[in-house]
């Protein structure tokens, strides 16, 4: 990854910490997301509704590897948010010396 600045990329450290911020709030609303996700799916499997695009015979092995899935999901994202609180914390000290030091 080249570290040299683009006009896309943040201009100060207070961007830096303002966008990691934002995302701890969102990696904070995953499992729910996810949690929501996966009850649509097993709301619609005990009413009959839910089929496997490749017969009913592999409904069942899937929907096992996606209930793995989603707990190990949730488990990632709860790790996510720990690091992006991590980093967020160790953001909030710095400031740039660039225009009189405000920043």
């Amino acid at each position: 990854m080249d570290p040299t600045p683009t006009s896309a990329e943040f201009e100060f450290p207070g961007d830096a910490y303002a966008v990691v911020g934002q995302l701890v709030a969102l990696a904070g609303r995953l499992p729910q997301a996810i949690a929501q996700a996966h009850g649509l799916i097993q709301r619609e499997e005990r009413a009959g509704r839910l089929r496997h695009d490749a017969g009913p015979e592999r409904l069942r092995a899937t929907l096992r590897e996606l209930a793995a899935a989603v707990e190990w999901s949730e488990e990632c994202a709860l790790l996510l948010r720990v690091a992006l609180s991590d980093a967020h914390a160790a953001l909030a000290p710095l400031g740039s010396m660039q225009g009189g030091g405000g920043e």
